[in-house]
């Protein structure tokens, strides 16, 4: 699903060195996953980013998030087999808390685990899936590989229309593991 004319030698290369997440979602910690998924320029903040983007991992841990996580920026690869292994031989990243939602075409995610959990925030909905593909206009190119969906309050990975009937096409999902969800599977 991962569009062939897209030139990963010629990407953005973005960093993510935090496992923090920023109660201001708006102006999220520049290295967190938030900033990286959100950011329309490079970490010096003036350079625009244009074409494809490689979103790698210089730390390994659990990110509990504050809000939803948007991927909306197309021609993103999340390569989550960057993080490092700790030192007990565990690594990865884990986003922890919200789930992951693809709002845009030509996206790879890869290695990255899902744990929504039961929320405790009043005023959020029971209806938190671990990974949603999800968008008005409907998206395509959608390439998920060795992704970890476990302990969600409803779907462990949807895909739904848009508010105007488009249809998401070509989505992969290959060597996933989609597992226990709490309330829906």
């Amino acid at each position: 699903a991962w569009h062939a004319g897209t030139d990963l030698a010629e990407a953005v290369l973005l960093h993510v060195n935090t496992t923090v997440d920023d109660p201001d979602t708006e102006n999220p910690i520049v290295g967190s996953l938030r900033w990286a998924l959100r950011t329309t320029t490079l970490a010096d903040g003036v350079t625009p980013i244009t074409g494809a983007t490689v979103i790698a991992f210089d730390v390994s841990g659990e990110c509990e998030l504050y809000e939803i996580v948007r991927l909306m920026r197309p021609n993103t690869f999340i390569a989550g087999q960057t993080a490092p292994v700790a030192a007990g031989g565990s690594g990865g990243f884990t986003i922890k808390g919200r789930p992951l939602k693809i709002e845009a075409s030509n996206c790879r995610v890869e290695h990255i685990r899902s744990r929504p959990g039961t929320v405790t925030n009043p005023g959020v909905a029971d209806t938190q899936d671990g990974i949603t593909i999800d968008v008005t206009g409907g998206v395509n190119d959608i390439y998920l590989k060795n992704v970890s969906v476990s302990h969600t309050i409803d779907e462990l990975l949807s895909s739904r229309p848009g508010a105007s009937g488009a249809q998401n096409r070509r989505i992969s999902v290959i060597d996933c593991l989609l597992a226990e969800p709490l309330k829906n599977p």
